[in-house]
Protein backbone atom coordinates (compact mmCIF):
# COMPACT_ATOMS: atom_id res chain seq x y z
CA UNK A 1 0.00 0.00 0.00
CA UNK A 2 0.77 3.77 -0.08
CA UNK A 3 0.21 7.04 1.39
CA UNK A 4 0.76 10.61 1.10
CA UNK A 5 0.90 13.23 3.26
CA UNK A 6 1.12 16.84 3.04
CA UNK A 7 3.58 17.94 5.99
CA UNK A 8 6.23 21.00 6.77
CA UNK A 9 4.64 22.57 3.54
CA UNK A 10 5.61 19.64 1.62
CA UNK A 11 4.91 16.41 0.46
CA UNK A 12 5.69 12.78 1.86
CA UNK A 13 5.05 9.45 0.15
CA UNK A 14 5.34 5.84 1.68
CA UNK A 15 5.50 3.49 -1.40
CA UNK A 16 5.50 -0.56 -1.22
CA UNK A 17 4.45 -0.36 2.31
CA UNK A 18 4.05 -4.20 4.18
CA UNK A 19 3.69 -4.64 7.41
CA UNK A 20 3.51 -8.22 9.03
CA UNK A 21 2.36 -9.29 12.34
CA UNK A 22 1.68 -6.15 13.60
CA UNK A 23 0.11 -6.94 16.86
CA UNK A 24 2.28 -10.09 17.26
CA UNK A 25 5.32 -11.35 18.09
CA UNK A 26 8.07 -9.62 16.12
CA UNK A 27 6.14 -7.10 14.20
CA UNK A 28 7.97 -6.10 10.27
CA UNK A 29 7.40 -2.92 8.40
CA UNK A 30 9.38 -1.91 5.27
CA UNK A 31 8.86 0.64 2.70
CA UNK A 32 10.21 3.66 0.69
CA UNK A 33 9.44 7.09 1.36
CA UNK A 34 9.84 10.11 -0.83
CA UNK A 35 10.27 14.07 0.92
CA UNK A 36 9.78 16.66 -1.17
CA UNK A 37 9.72 20.48 -0.80
CA UNK A 38 9.59 20.29 3.26
CA UNK A 39 9.86 23.71 4.48
CA UNK A 40 13.08 23.54 7.26
CA UNK A 41 11.77 26.25 9.04
CA UNK A 42 8.72 24.38 9.52
CA UNK A 43 10.72 21.36 10.58
CA UNK A 44 13.19 22.48 13.07
CA UNK A 45 10.86 24.60 14.95
CA UNK A 46 8.91 21.34 15.49
CA UNK A 47 12.01 20.06 17.33
CA UNK A 48 14.68 21.37 19.48
CA UNK A 49 17.44 21.14 16.76
CA UNK A 50 17.75 24.64 16.40
CA UNK A 51 16.42 27.04 13.60
CA UNK A 52 17.25 26.11 9.76
CA UNK A 53 15.28 28.23 7.32
CA UNK A 54 14.88 26.47 3.36
CA UNK A 55 13.53 23.72 1.79
CA UNK A 56 14.84 20.27 1.49
CA UNK A 57 14.11 16.65 -0.36
CA UNK A 58 14.86 13.57 0.45
CA UNK A 59 14.16 9.56 1.12
CA UNK A 60 14.23 7.18 2.79
CA UNK A 61 14.77 3.62 0.74
CA UNK A 62 15.19 0.15 1.30
CA UNK A 63 13.55 0.84 5.15
CA UNK A 64 13.02 -2.29 7.30
CA UNK A 65 11.69 -2.33 10.69
CA UNK A 66 11.96 -4.88 13.10
CA UNK A 67 10.33 -5.52 16.48
CA UNK A 68 9.29 -1.51 15.48
CA UNK A 69 13.53 -0.73 15.31
CA UNK A 70 15.03 0.07 12.01
CA UNK A 71 17.64 -2.19 11.24
CA UNK A 72 18.14 -1.00 7.58
CA UNK A 73 17.76 1.94 5.45
CA UNK A 74 19.15 4.29 2.90
CA UNK A 75 18.19 7.80 4.05
CA UNK A 76 19.24 11.41 2.43
CA UNK A 77 17.79 14.90 3.29
CA UNK A 78 19.04 17.65 2.15
CA UNK A 79 19.16 20.85 -0.42
CA UNK A 80 17.40 20.10 -3.67
CA UNK A 81 19.72 19.96 -6.71
CA UNK A 82 19.65 23.66 -8.86
CA UNK A 83 18.45 25.77 -5.14
CA UNK A 84 20.72 28.85 -5.84
CA UNK A 85 19.14 30.61 -2.98
CA UNK A 86 21.29 30.70 0.31
CA UNK A 87 19.56 29.45 3.81
CA UNK A 88 19.89 30.43 7.27
CA UNK A 89 21.01 28.39 10.20
CA UNK A 90 20.92 29.49 14.01
CA UNK A 91 23.57 28.80 16.15
CA UNK A 92 22.34 26.35 17.86
CA UNK A 93 21.16 24.19 14.68
CA UNK A 94 24.68 24.83 13.45
CA UNK A 95 26.33 23.36 17.12
CA UNK A 96 24.09 20.33 17.05
CA UNK A 97 25.64 19.87 12.93
CA UNK A 98 29.07 20.17 14.32
CA UNK A 99 28.38 17.62 16.88
CA UNK A 100 27.20 15.12 14.36
CA UNK A 101 30.52 15.43 12.51
CA UNK A 102 32.61 14.83 15.73
CA UNK A 103 35.80 15.35 16.02
CA UNK A 104 37.87 18.39 15.11
CA UNK A 105 34.25 19.39 13.38
CA UNK A 106 33.53 20.34 17.19
CA UNK A 107 36.41 21.46 18.38
CA UNK A 108 36.74 23.97 15.51
CA UNK A 109 33.04 25.47 16.12
CA UNK A 110 34.45 26.66 20.00
CA UNK A 111 36.26 29.78 18.34
CA UNK A 112 35.42 32.75 20.22
CA UNK A 113 35.25 35.22 17.37
CA UNK A 114 31.63 33.16 16.36
CA UNK A 115 30.16 33.38 19.71
CA UNK A 116 29.50 37.18 18.22
CA UNK A 117 26.81 35.65 15.78
CA UNK A 118 23.63 34.34 16.19
CA UNK A 119 22.74 33.09 12.56
CA UNK A 120 25.18 32.10 9.92
CA UNK A 121 23.78 31.40 5.95
CA UNK A 122 24.50 28.05 3.93
CA UNK A 123 24.44 27.14 0.31
CA UNK A 124 24.10 23.75 0.57
CA UNK A 125 22.95 21.43 3.57
CA UNK A 126 22.55 17.47 3.82
CA UNK A 127 22.75 14.83 5.91
CA UNK A 128 22.14 10.85 4.73
CA UNK A 129 22.86 7.52 6.63
CA UNK A 130 22.93 4.09 5.26
CA UNK A 131 21.83 1.90 8.21
CA UNK A 132 23.53 -1.91 8.30
CA UNK A 133 24.17 -3.64 11.24
CA UNK A 134 23.47 -1.11 13.69
CA UNK A 135 25.74 0.94 12.28
CA UNK A 136 24.93 4.48 10.11
CA UNK A 137 27.19 5.27 7.31
CA UNK A 138 27.08 9.17 7.28
CA UNK A 139 26.74 10.97 3.60
CA UNK A 140 26.56 14.49 2.98
CA UNK A 141 26.91 17.19 0.07
CA UNK A 142 29.93 15.98 -1.22
CA UNK A 143 32.54 13.76 0.19
CA UNK A 144 36.34 16.17 -0.20
CA UNK A 145 38.66 13.55 1.22
CA UNK A 146 38.82 15.01 4.93
CA UNK A 147 35.33 14.14 5.69
CA UNK A 148 31.69 14.79 4.41
CA UNK A 149 30.22 17.74 3.54
CA UNK A 150 26.99 18.40 6.01
CA UNK A 151 26.94 21.91 5.64
CA UNK A 152 28.57 24.60 2.90
CA UNK A 153 28.71 27.86 4.13
CA UNK A 154 27.95 31.37 2.65
CA UNK A 155 28.45 34.78 3.23
CA UNK A 156 30.26 35.73 6.14
CA UNK A 157 31.47 34.62 8.42
CA UNK A 158 31.52 31.28 6.15
CA UNK A 159 30.76 28.16 8.54
CA UNK A 160 31.39 24.78 6.76
CA UNK A 161 30.43 21.92 8.77
CA UNK A 162 31.91 18.12 7.80
CA UNK A 163 30.99 14.63 9.28
CA UNK A 164 34.76 13.33 10.10
CA UNK A 165 33.29 10.23 11.72
CA UNK A 166 32.26 8.17 8.32
CA UNK A 167 30.55 5.29 10.72
CA UNK A 168 28.41 5.92 13.70
CA UNK A 169 26.73 3.50 16.14
CA UNK A 170 23.30 3.93 15.54
CA UNK A 171 22.30 3.33 18.93
CA UNK A 172 24.12 6.52 20.40
CA UNK A 173 23.21 8.40 17.20
CA UNK A 174 19.54 7.97 18.27
CA UNK A 175 20.16 8.61 21.94
CA UNK A 176 21.94 11.17 21.06
CA UNK A 177 19.13 12.74 18.51
CA UNK A 178 16.67 12.24 21.40
CA UNK A 179 18.97 14.35 23.89
CA UNK A 180 18.67 17.37 21.23
CA UNK A 181 15.06 16.99 21.06
CA UNK A 182 14.79 16.81 24.85
CA UNK A 183 16.86 19.65 25.30
CA UNK A 184 20.03 17.84 26.51
CA UNK A 185 23.24 17.14 25.65
CA UNK A 186 24.75 14.67 23.41
CA UNK A 187 27.98 12.43 23.52
CA UNK A 188 30.49 12.79 20.70
CA UNK A 189 32.41 9.83 19.80
CA UNK A 190 35.70 11.29 18.24
CA UNK A 191 37.25 7.87 17.22
CA UNK A 192 37.05 6.93 13.24
CA UNK A 193 34.59 3.77 13.96
CA UNK A 194 31.82 2.90 16.75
Amino acid sequence: GGIRLDVFGGKVEVSEMQIERPFGVLPSLSANVGMHGLDLDRLTETFSFGHIGGRVDGHVGGLRVLDWEPVAFDAWLGTPKGTGKAGKSSRKAVNHLASIGGGGAAAAWANPLLKVFSQFSYRRIGLGCRLENYVCEVSGVKDDGDGVLLMEGAGLPKITIRAYNRQVDWPQMVANLAAIADGGSIEVDTGSNP
